[in-house]
């Protein structure tokens, strides 16, 4: 059985930060929090589950500084703030245009291989609720039983992970290319 837990519950468990750190550059001031409160991974990134990879503010500052070319060459604009990955290489995005207090999700799907914003998808949700799905998914993910042996979710999972998605937002659904 999987339950959507609170961001604040998940916070507790989330590896906290050891060493201070002074984030110098202008982002959201929820993913400002959270990079001040969380990090020092093994990896410099923390893997939620398969899909939902954060990145520590250090290695996120790299991978966005490397990666100038790289969003211009998919056509990513200079304004998303890359600060987590998937498995099969898509991003998780931030919108930093406009810097509002609370961060708003996209997805960047990396398979289209289209260089324009047309695979840059609003998730409409925000830091928070990205990590009540992403832990979710983990939930999902964590009991084999869920799955079939063509490693798909069985429907009545499906059915149960549909109706928590819902609850993080309206908008979501368990089919979207970004849950599994």
């Amino acid at each position: 059985m999987i339950k959507a837990r609170s961001f604040e519950e998940i916070f507790e468990t989330l590896p906290k930060r050891k060493n201070p750190i002074n984030v110098d550059l202008a982002l959201p001031v929820d993913l400002v929090k959270l990079y001040e409160s969380v990090g020092d991974f093994e990896y410099s990134d923390y893997d939620i589950a398969g899909d939902y990879i954060f990145y520590s503010y250090e290695h996120a500052k790299e991978v966005n500084n490397n990666y100038k070319e790289y969003k211009n060459s998919h056509g990513i604009q200079d304004y998303f703030w890359i600060f987590g990955f998937t498995a099969s290489g898509d991003n998780w995005l931030i919108d930093t245009k406009d810097m509002p207090d609370i961060s708003r999700m996209y997805f960047y799907d990396y398979d289209k291989k289209d260089n324009n914003m047309e695979y840059v998808f609003d998730l409409n949700i925000t830091l928070a609720q990205w990590f009540v799905l992403a832990d979710l998914i983990s939930q999902a993910e964590r009991d084999k039983s869920n799955f079939d042996n063509n490693y798909e979710l069985k429907e009545s999972m499906w059915l149960m992970l549909n109706d928590e998605v819902k609850k993080i937002s309206s908008v979501l659904c368990a089919d979207a290319p970004y849950l599994f």
